[in-house]
This record gives C-alpha cells, sequence and structure tokens, in this order.
C-alpha cells in the first residue's frame, strides 16, 4: 500500500470524527484539534492554524486563510502522510477554493512533505538556493541527525529520507510577493541563519510573521541544530527582522510556542552560548 493510499484510508477515518466534535471555523478561533497522536492543529486567531509535527521533535509549520478563502501553508510537516492529513482537513473543513505552499528552507521540517504536495497539484514555492542546497547538501546535513535517533523507531526513517523540492523557484535575493485579495504575503531572505537559505514570512494584514527556524521560542536556550548554521550572520539576520517588520504583532517559531516580537530580541540574546542541541 502507498502513501498516498495510507493517507485516503486515515481521512476518511478521521475528518468524519472531526465534523462529529462539531468544527465550525466561524467560532472560537483557538481550536485544538489532534489529528494523530504526532500531530496537532492549534487556532491561533481568526484563519490562523499552527501545525506542530513531532517527528520526533515538535517542528511548527503554518496554515493561513485569507479573507477571500484562499489558503496558504507555510512549511510542511514532515512526512508526506502528516501533510496529507493536513491537507485533507483543510479541504474538508474550511473549503478553499485554492491553496498555495511556501518552504522557508532545505530542512525536512520545512518540506518534508513537499511530495504530496505536488502529487495532488497544490503549487509549492521555494527559493534557488533551498533547491541547490537540497542537491548538494540536504543527506549530509540529515544524515548528521541521526546520532540524536540512535534508538529511535525513526531512525531508519531518517536514514533513507528523500526530500523533493519545490516546483515554483524564486531567486533567493528577490524574495516573493503574492496577494490574495486585501492580503499581502511577503516571502524575505534575512541573510543567513539557522541554515544559508532560511527565509520567513509576512502575512502583511494580519501583522503575522513566520520566522522558521531563524527565530527561537520564548523557553529556548540554546540555538539549537547549528549544523547549517552561519552563527555570525544569524544575529544580523534577526536585526534586519526586526527593523523590517516593527509592527509584527504574532510571531511563529521553528518549534515551540508562537509569541510577539519578543522572539526576536530573545533569539538575539542566546548568541552569547552557541552550543548546539536538538531541536
Amino acid at each position: 500500500m502507498n502513501r498516498t493510499s495510507i493517507v485516503s484510508i486515515l481521512s476518511l477515518i478521521l475528518f468524519p470524527l472531526v465534523f462529529l466534535f462539531g468544527f465550525d471555523k466561524s467560532a472560537n478561533p483557538n481550536i485544538r484539534l489532534q489529528l494523530s497522536d504526532e500531530l496537532i492543529i492549534h487556532g491561533l486567531s481568526d484563519g490562523v492554524f499552527l501545525v506542530t509535527h513531532s517527528f520526533p521533535w515538535p517542528c511548527n509549520s503554518l496554515v493561513v486563510q485569507s479573507e477571500n478563502g484562499d489558503i496558504y501553508m507555510v512549511d510542511t510537516p514532515c512526512t508526506p502522510e502528516a501533510t496529507g492529513l493536513i491537507i485533507g482537513w483543510v479541504k474538508e473543513c474550511l473549503g478553499p477554493e485554492n491553496i498555495v505552499a511556501i518552504v522557508t528552507g532545505f530542512h525536512i521540517d520545512n518540506l518534508g512533505g513537499v511530495s504530496y504536495l505536488i502529487e495532488n497539484g497544490i503549487p509549492v514555492h521555494g527559493s534557488d538556493l533551498t533547491v541547490e542546497l537540497l542537491k548538494t547538501d540536504a543527506k549530509r546535513s540529515h544524515d548528521a541527525m541521526l546520532p540524536w535517533l540512535k534508538g529511535s523507531p525513526l531512525y531508519d526513517y531518517y536514514s533513507n529520507l528523500i526530500l523533493l523540492p519545490p516546483n515554483h523557484v524564486f531567486p533567493l535575493q528577490d524574495g516573493l510577493l503574492l496577494k490574495s485579495g486585501e492580503e499581502t504575503i511577503e516571502v524575505w531572505y534575512p541573510g543567513a541563519s539557522h541554515s544559508p537559505d532560511n527565509t520567513t514570512v509576512y502575512f502583511h494584514s494580519k501583522k503575522l510573521l513566520f520566522g522558521g527556524c531563524a527565530v527561537k521560542s520564548a523557553d529556548s536556550t540554546k540555538l539549537g541544530n547549528t549544523f547549517d548554521a552561519d552563527i555570525d550572520n544569524w544575529p544580523n539576520a534577526i536585526d534586519a527582522l526586526i527593523q523590517r517588520y516593527p509592527e509584527a504583532t504574532l510571531v511563529i517559531p521553528g518549534h515551540g510556542k508562537q509569541g510577539d516580537r519578543s522572539l526576536l530580541f530573545h533569539t538575539r540574546s542566546l548568541f552569547h552560548d552557541d552550543s548546539g542541541s536538538l531541536p
């Protein structure tokens, strides 16, 4: 049985249960839905949903619905199967006419589910450097994570990892602007940080910044996995984000709980200690 079949079967089981418990997108946005043992959706505000996939470390992606109903997925869960569950939920519960994905880097927690999106006709935007790093550095980078996975049932998965690139590629230095009704979605490169290609995504009308792995949660005391990081330039990238988005009120880190702009200043303060530990 292939991955698509597995996702389809899980969807048939899961989504009637979602309706049974009365999901209503016009109700209180602060919902919490557990789609599997490792996959949770948290409603943050109207049309903004944080997706947390624990594989095995909790990794964040984002689903945002614009006022005209379009859906934007920023980064994917770590696997095609988990990504399929999210897309199934989006289609059944939010009913969009269009779904667009954006990936912010070349790691598994940025684009592990891209194959599912492409197979299902969903455009995936990513930078030219992300495409290049997938060719040159992805296996080396993910092999470096294996010591942390010794004894884990996910060891073999990571050992045999194959990641697909985005199919809509933009020049990294140019960034990308997308429009959806009154919403402007800005994909911007603040400079090398957690990885050489980390971009960020800002939803202007929602004052929502997805900082991804460039930004650390408030309870982070270390920089995390720095195998691909540019430690010297990372503080400069955070300074650039602080200057570019002074009006941001909601900031999403790559791992951990969402916050406000204080997450940027907290991340900046961590550079006295560059010792790496996951996530």
